[in-house]
């Protein structure tokens, strides 16, 4: 009996946390995003490029390293 309602409670504390971690998730990428808008902060194609150029690098080093064979 006070398993069931220990896990319950565990659960739905668990929950709150999650929402409460997305709340203020959402609201620092909306202040990010007002800030970036009234700055007026551009990103060249060049710099677009060379970031993109990265995340592609560690994306393959992650696919390799999932399809490496383990021992």
């Amino acid at each position: 009996m006070w398993a069931g309602m220990m896990v319950q409670e565990d659960v739905a504390a668990a929950w709150r946390f999650l929402l409460v971690n997305w709340i203020a998730l959402a609201l620092m990428s909306a202040a990010l995003a007002l800030g970036v808008a009234l700055a007026g902060f551009s990103i060249e194609l060049s710099g677009l490029l060379f970031s993109l150029g990265f995340v592609a690098l560690y994306a393959g080093f992650a696919h390799a390293n999932a399809r490496a064979a383990r021992p």
